[in-house]
């Protein structure tokens, strides 16, 4: 029973005391007798008195409550009224002691007298105090949802209802947030939970290998214009994804789903096809994340990934080839070779790398509009940020607003002073675009001699002329795929290479030339010979009237800059020494801004020059003249040559 108050009587709820009897669960009066010493027990709704199973009335003495040892708690009213409302737990059986037990819970708080008791009572809600807090609790709610048990069905019985919806609400966000380029530009409503995509026609969900095609030689050839939707960690074992047409490859969180490539090619291969790569990881850390070989009809772009690995891969050739907003690994060789018309790298982490020496590579590449912005470079020491070999061509290329932090270098091989890039390095900017020219105007004109014969006029692909000595074309070496050799074959005789078919013919004006580059070695161990390469108003002389080149005199050891207008001459050592089969690089570059000339060996400065620079209007060739001075045939081998000129809006 528990003890409550209503006015100015003492209540007790009626509990399994009474149960069997003719009033189970009733709220219960009990009156006390103190002239007797007895407690009678009456239904409190209408006072008629409480009968036992034997139809005798209920009546208890005050000598009847007794604690947990058979010690009375007292004979009169006071005693009794304290005892009840003090003790935690009591035992009270009936008159004459062969009643059952029956437990009566304290109402708490110090009861030491009367006054205590009326106090701890009257803190006790009333039954109206009970109904408020009911109706306050329903708040005029639907009837279908007053009972606990009502809001429980309404809630799915789900007793992790919060974490539930959580989850629910998160995968929302993942897809609302990130895939909205999941589907065609050409869909107005995106999948907004993982059960809408699956049900996607062109949406293959991938959990595990078993959900791709049937490996073929370790190769999965997908379908053609079809999404891989990758969710988890999927192992494709040492087995190759091979992109068919318009292929994307994709996850919805790239730190959840991603692919293990644990074979030591690449994971995924793409040939002469349009293929996507978006919020996914990839892990490839015996081989390659991805190799890409393509046509100026295809496109590729990776983004929103983080990629891990022995190797990055190799992107080549394609029209339009995006970079964007990846987080790269402990790994390097990002390489672009081929010819691509637009290439972005852009908003991507480079984390470093220890196995390779470069990060970013331009390699061999032909690119009409290249932007390397806004990105993160950590460059471990001897290693390197971004690098382009001397094949490199851009029509215009961009490389500002990124970071670099470490102990490597951060640029190699573009040049601070080239004429073909802006550039700029952890916010300070090193070159103006083009140097005063026109950039829509530039054209670039290349030669790796690997067509021709040796006839005069039919060297390389343009059609290099000769004079004197022989002109020959040798097989590929290690590392140059085609060279042309000039043979001097007689003392003291100029043998000269230029364009078209004669040494007189000036197809340039100096202000339309921009920038030209040899890659040259002379075969010569005695230094018995003298030479001249660069732009020049006649190769059959080393004196010309007008010129820009780099020379080695017939006593000279080291090569020198020079420019000559009106046969006078500026000359600058450069400190360079000549030395037997050493491949160099020579650069010469007209910096009208500045009006000077920029010399290069090997990618570094070695000479500028102001003075006897020929007048714009002068008419030069670009070519070269070799000299055998005495003994034996002496031998120059080019490797490659290219000219950057500024023509008319065509």
């Amino acid at each position: 029973m528990r003890l409550f108050r209503q006015g100015n009587k003492v209540f007790f709820l009626e509990d399994s005391s009474f149960a069997g009897r003719d009033y189970p669960n009733a709220i219960v009066s009990c009156r006390f007798d103190e002239a007797t010493g007895q407690i009678h027990f009456v239904n409190s709704q209408n006072d008629i008195p409480l009968k036992d199973h034997k139809g005798k009335t209920i009546v208890k003495h005050f000598g009847d409550i007794k604690d947990a040892d058979g010690n009375a708690y007292g004979n009169n009213l006071q005693d009794t009224i304290i005892a009840l409302a003090s003790i935690t737990n009591f035992s009270m059986v009936s008159n004459g002691g062969n009643g059952s037990p029956t437990v009566w819970g304290s109402i708490g708080g110090t009861i030491a007298n009367q006054t205590d008791l009326n106090n701890a009572l009257n803190s006790k809600a009333t039954p109206s105090d009970i109904t408020q807090a009911i109706n306050a609790l329903v708040n005029s709610s639907p009837a279908t949802l007053d009972t606990i048990n009502e809001i429980a069905e309404a809630l799915g019985n789900d007793p992790n209802f919060a974490t539930t919806m959580l989850t629910a609400l998160g995968l929302r966000e993942i897809l609302s947030n990130k895939v909205g380029s999941l589907v065609s530009p050409n869909t107005t409503t995106y999948p907004t939970t993982r059960a809408v995509v699956n049900a996607l026609p062109n949406f293959i969900v991938v959990k595990s290998l078993a959900d791709l095609p049937t490996p073929v030689d370790s190769l999965i050839q997908l379908a053609n214009n079809k999404t891989y939707l990758f969710q988890g960690l999927v192992n494709i074992a040492d087995n190759t994804l091979v992109a068919g047409v318009s292929n994307t490859i994709l996850g919805f969180d790239k730190s959840d789903d991603g692919i293990i490539y644990t074979g030591a090619d690449v994971a995924t291969l793409c040939t002469n096809q349009t293929i996507s790569i978006n919020n996914i990881t990839i892990s490839a850390p015996n081989g390659s994340i991805f190799e890409v070989s393509n046509t100026l009809s295809n496109s590729c772009q990776i983004r929103e990934c983080i990629l891990a690995g022995l190797n990055l891969g190799v992107i080549a050739g394609g029209n339009i080839v995006a970079f964007n907003n990846n987080i790269v690994g402990n790994i390097g060789n990002l390489e672009f070779t081929g010819s691509i018309n637009r290439l972005a790298i852009a908003n991507n982490f480079f984390l470093g790398t220890t196995n390779l020496i470069r990060q970013v590579y331009l390699h061999n590449l032909i690119v009409g509009i290249v932007k390397i912005v806004d990105n993160d470079f950590t460059v471990d020491s001897e290693k390197v940020g971004i690098e382009a070999n001397v094949v490199t061509l851009v029509s215009s290329g961009q490389i500002t607003s990124n970071g670099f932090s470490g102990a490597g270098q951060y640029l190699k091989g573009i040049e601070n002073d080239s004429l073909l890039w802006e550039l700029e390095a952890n916010g300070s900017k090193i070159v103006p675009t083009s140097a005063g020219y026109n950039p829509n105007n530039i054209e670039v004109f290349r030669d790796d001699f690997i067509v021709g014969s040796n006839e005069t006029g039919e060297i390389g692909h343009l059609n290099w002329g000769f004079t004197n000595g022989q002109a020959l074309l040798l097989s590929a070496i290690a590392g140059h795929c085609g060279i042309f050799r000039r043979v001097a074959t007689t003392d003291n005789q100029i043998t000269s290479f230029y364009l078209g078919t004669a040494s007189g013919y000036l197809p340039f004006q100096v202000q339309d030339f921009i920038s030209f580059i040899y890659i040259f070695r002379v075969t010569d161990l005695s230094n018995q010979f003298s030479l001249q390469l660069g732009v020049s108003a006649d190769f059959g002389t080393n004196t010309p009237v007008n010129g820009v080149y780099f020379r080695k005199g017939s006593a000279e050891n080291n090569f020198f800059a020079v420019c000559r207008a009106g046969s006078l001459e500026t000359a600058v050592d450069t400190g360079t020494t000549y030395v037997q089969n050493q491949w160099y690089k020579f650069e010469v570059i007209n910096d009208k801004i500045n009006n000077q000339v920029i010399y290069k060996i090997n990618n570094v400065t070695v000479a500028t020059i102001s003075t006897n620079i020929p007048s714009p209007t002068s008419g030069v060739n670009i070519g070269g003249n070799f000299v055998r001075l005495l003994g034996a045939n002496r031998n120059l081998d080019i490797d490659y040559s290219a000219f950057i000129i500024q023509t008319t809006t065509r």
